[in-house]
């Protein structure tokens, strides 16, 4: 208790990131970390991939914005959860993951800023992942998932939109070879 509460004294950005890399439970969850992501490389491989590991990968997601959507989920799969996130962010009225919390439990990416990831031209807004929850600082509203995203991060896909659900991926429609040169020019260029 005493490690962690000198950890958490300081208002010191560097000085907390050290000492959360260098806990033991820090150690810990690195370890979970790497079985994790090869648990994820093995059902890529076999052709069927997590969904969240589907959805980071058709919207371009960075690490962060996948552990934040995870950490969305999370009180919708266990009842315990929304105790959990209150007791994590000292507020009781707090029972849903916010960008508080997020940032302060996963850092941003590299040279990210939270406004990139929460404001209304970050991914979890821009592509309709979370809902906007008005009234409340950018920092403490919760971060509550679309209904159609938190199913299909349960694994249930509805490609006919008739539960309302409806996300998959698109193939790319193909270019008419008299478009093609005029299409690759465009891509060039924006690339």
């Amino acid at each position: 208790d005493d490690e962690v509460l000198a950890g958490l004294a300081g208002s010191d950005a560097s000085a907390h990131a050290d000492f959360n890399r260098s806990s033991e439970h820090a150690r810990a969850i690195a370890s979970l970390e790497v079985v994790l992501r090869e648990r994820s490389a093995t059902m890529v491989a076999a052709g069927t991939p997590f969904p969240v590991d589907e959805l980071t990968a058709a919207f371009g997601l960075g690490p962060f914005v996948r552990d934040t959507l995870i950490l969305a989920l999370a009180p919708e799969l266990d009842a315990a959860m929304p105790r959990l996130l209150a007791y994590a962010q000292d507020d009781a009225s707090a029972r849903h993951a916010t960008p508080a919390l997020a940032t302060g439990l996963f850092g941003l990416d590299a040279g990210g800023r939270a406004e990139d990831t929460f404001g209304p031209n970050g991914p979890l807004e821009r592509l309709a992942l979370v809902r906007r929850t008005d009234g409340l600082t950018a920092a403490t509203r919760p971060l509550r998932l679309e209904p159609r995203v938190a199913w299909y991060l349960r694994g249930v896909d509805d490609p006919t939109g008739s539960a309302g659900i409806g996300l998959r991926r698109l193939e790319p429609a193909p270019v008419p070879a008299e478009l093609s040169t005029a299409a690759e020019s465009v891509a060039t260029a924006i690339a």
